[in-house]
């Protein structure tokens, strides 16, 4: 009975397809207006993500150099804090070879320095020659010793001299050097 009311009254059609055909209208301008935009911006969108992603292992791999910099930065201040300007380190570092080799039952002739200056990282280099005779013991002492310290002194080298009359005893000649931050000059 509703079908045939619908059926006979054919003008109550004419706004619910008017509305359809709105409604198709409108889903194709979509279409073709807006699903192209939408697909640009999920193009820049991923590429967006891509250039996220690839600033951000960039970023990464920039804090790892920046931490590496930092940690051999660290190291050098370190490295120049021991070894400090000549004025600063020359006298304690001589007592401290004269003490070590007290200790170590070795007895020092004389000492000679001689300095050279390094080209690059500021740095200047004493190397200290000391003539001196003792036992086995007091040489493996007195090695032991000079690595042990915490003063940047290297054992550069060892050289065995003439055992003279005493028997018990060597004659050995200790080059050492160690290193000073050069001085600014005005």
């Amino acid at each position: 009975m509703i079908g045939r009311i619908l059926w006979e009254r054919k003008w109550i059609w004419i706004p619910a397809g008017i509305l359809l055909i709105l409604d198709v209208i409108a889903m194709m301008g979509y279409k073709y207006i807006y699903a192209e935009r939408y697909s640009l911006e999920s193009m820049k969108r991923t590429q967006l993500e891509k250039d996220w992603d690839a600033a951000s292992s960039q970023n990464a791999a920039l804090k790892k150099t920046l931490a590496s910099w930092q940690k051999a930065s660290d190291g050098i201040a370190q490295f120049y804090a021991l070894v400090g300007p000549r004025p600063k380190k020359l006298t304690p570092i001589i007592r401290e070879i004269e003490d070590l080799a007290q200790k170590a039952g070795v007895l020092p002739h004389q000492m000679t320095f001689g300095y050279t200056d390094l080209p690059r990282g500021g740095l200047m280099e004493m190397r200290i020659l000391f003539p001196f005779e003792s036992t086995y013991a007091g040489v493996r002492n007195l090695l032991h010793l000079l690595e042990v310290t915490p003063s940047f002194i290297v054992t550069e080298s060892v050289a065995l001299g003439a055992s003279g009359e005493l028997q018990d005893r060597i004659r050995l000649q200790f080059g050492l050097k160690t290193y000073f931050v050069q001085e600014a000059h005005p």
